[in-house]
C-alpha cells in the first residue's frame, strides 16, 4: 500500500466554506469554517487552523436549505 496516496485521500476535501451555528439557547451565532471530507463535517474556527474544533459525521443525515418554519432568521 501506498501511504502518500492513502493520506492524500484521506484528507481530500468535497466542499468547505463558512457556516453559521446557532445553539438552542444562545442569543447569537457563531460562524465557522467547515469542511465536508468522507461523510464527516469538520468544524474550525477559521479557514487557516490546522487541526479542527470538532466533528461531526453525516452518514444517514439529510442536508438542505432552512425553510421558513426553521426560524433561521432569529
Amino acid at each position: 500500500m501506498n501511504i502518500s496516496l492513502s493520506f492524500f485521500y484521506l484528507f481530500q476535501i468535497s466542499f468547505s466554506g463558512f457556516l453559521l451555528r446557532k445553539f438552542k439557547n444562545s442569543i447569537g451565532w457563531q460562524k465557522l469554517w467547515v469542511e465536508l471530507s468522507h461523510f464527516c463535517l469538520f468544524f474550525y474556527k477559521n479557514a487557516d487552523d490546522e487541526y479542527p474544533l470538532a466533528s461531526l459525521p453525516v452518514i444517514g443525515y439529510t442536508i438542505s436549505v432552512p425553510k421558513s418554519d426553521d426560524n433561521v432568521g432569529q
